[in-house]
């Protein structure tokens, strides 16, 4: 009578196409025999993802990686396709339905944060020209203190127009209120909660006060 498989044997088989936070990876470890891209610089071409779906059961994949039907299609046994993004814009969901795996994504909430934080780091380096400055000191190049060689448009009581007040574009507006700004915004949907505190909606015949611009809204190819 052949031996029965351990339980170790039985834990599914999970790939992750780009290194992720490594405790993720530990809790995945304690149910699942983890394998993973080790590059956090490269990422999978069509060929690998292939061969690593066909020896896994799990496929943990990132933003940029396309999984279209024939990476599913490659192996029958795939379970499931598990997202870090929040729309899976690309993967081939139809395929995957048709084929009983399911596609997990993330909670919008959890990128709200941090890409306001970005899309405020972005506003800082181009309102004070930081990236420039930073070029200018690596050189050996200072101006000096009160030199207007770097002289910029500024940041702080600015009026910030906002296209898109999701959860992304609420949080940037959030954050305003500390330079302190005035924020217009522009949404086809308008609540009550989002107008007043120094945010109002677009108006088109104030738009010559728009200082700066942030588009919130996803890119659509189209």
């Amino acid at each position: 009578m052949p031996a029965r498989a351990s339980h170790a044997d039985r834990r599914p088989r999970v790939f992750i196409t780009q290194p992720v936070a490594r405790s993720a990876i530990e809790r995945l470890r304690t149910v699942a025999k983890v394998d993973w891209n080790p590059d956090p610089l490269h990422i999978a071409t069509r060929d690998e993802l292939l061969a690593a779906v066909r020896s896994h059961d799990i496929l943990f994949c990132m933003l940029h990686d396309r999984i279209d039907r024939d990476v599913i299609a490659v192996n029958p046994e795939l379970r499931v396709i598990a997202s870090t993004t929040i729309t899976p814009a690309d993967i081939d969901v139809a395929e995957a339905t048709a084929r009983h795996i399911p596609v997990t994504t993330i909670p919008a909430a959890l990128l709200n944060d941090a890409t306001a934080d970005l899309t405020w780091a972005l506003l800082l380096a181009v309102g004070r020209r930081v990236t420039e400055a930073d070029r200018l000191a690596r050189a050996g190049t200072v101006p000096g203190s009160q030199s207007c060689y770097l002289e910029a448009g500024g940041v702080s009581g600015r009026t910030l127009g906002l296209i898109g007040m999701g959860g992304v574009g609420r949080e940037v507006a959030w954050r305003a209120r500390g330079f302190p700004m005035r924020v217009v915004y522009y949404d086809p949907r308008r609540r009550s909660e989002w107008t007043g505190n120094g945010q109002d909606p677009w108006d088109y015949d104030r738009i010559h006060e728009i200082k700066i611009i942030a588009c919130m809204k996803p890119v659509d190819p189209a």
